[in-house]
Order: structure tokens, then sequence, then C-alpha cells
């Protein structure tokens, strides 16, 4: 082989080493585009992700503070009916004791008014 012949072969292969070193490299960049926008949408969901559990997180603390009132006015409701319970059975003890003295009352009093109609009767005489 000519001298001209082996410059032409190492030219060729020194311009396919360049060639596929490009191809390699322009390969590697595109990649690392890709895997750079992959890892910002990686980066933008989470953060979306973030605020959401932010807003779950006040939505529970709310609904926590919510069920702590409704359980508040609730018990404060039940102390309400049995207090009022209690006052329905004393007033409803005391009305059945009126009516259970009444006809003693009345009999009491009609005793009063008989000695008092004598009293009057012998007081005219």
């Amino acid at each position: 082989m000519s001298m001209p012949e082996i410059s032409f072969i190492v030219g060729v292969g020194t311009l396919l080493v360049g060639t596929t070193t490009l191809i390699v490299g322009i390969l590697t960049l595109r990649s690392g585009r890709r895997s750079a926008e992959l890892a910002e949408s990686r980066n933008e969901y989470l953060r979306e992700e973030k605020e959401r559990l932010e807003f779950y997180r006040q939505e529970r603390l709310y609904l926590e503070e919510e069920l702590k009132q409704e359980r508040q006015e609730r018990l404060e409701a039940q102390r309400k009916v049995d207090r009022l319970e209690t006052e329905r059975e004393k007033l409803r003890d005391a009305q059945q004791e009126r009516t259970l003295r009444r006809p003693q009352e009345d009999t009491e009093n009609q005793q009063v008014g008989e000695r008092i109609k004598v009293w009057w009767r012998r007081r005219r005489r």
C-alpha cells in the first residue's frame, strides 16, 4: 500500500471516529435534555402534590375543629335534655302529690267551713 492510500484510510477512519463521536455526543445531549425535562416534570408534580397535601391538611384541621364544636354542641344539648327530663319528673311528682293531697285538703276545707257555719249560727242566736 502506498502512502496516499494509507493516508486516505486513516483520514476515512478519523472521519468515521469523529462522526461516531459526534453522533454519540448528540444522543447523549438529547438524553440529558430528556432527563432534565423529566426531572423538572417530576419536581413540578412534587410541588403540586405538596400543595395538595397542605390543602388536605388544612381541610382536615378545619373538619376536626368543626367536629369538636359539633360534639360540644351535642353534649350541651344532651345535658339540657337530661336537665329538662329531671325537671319534668319533679313537676310530675309534684303534680301527683298535689292530686293526692287535694281530696284531703278538700275534706279539711269542708270541715273548716262547717265549723265556721256552726260558729256563725251560734253567734247569730
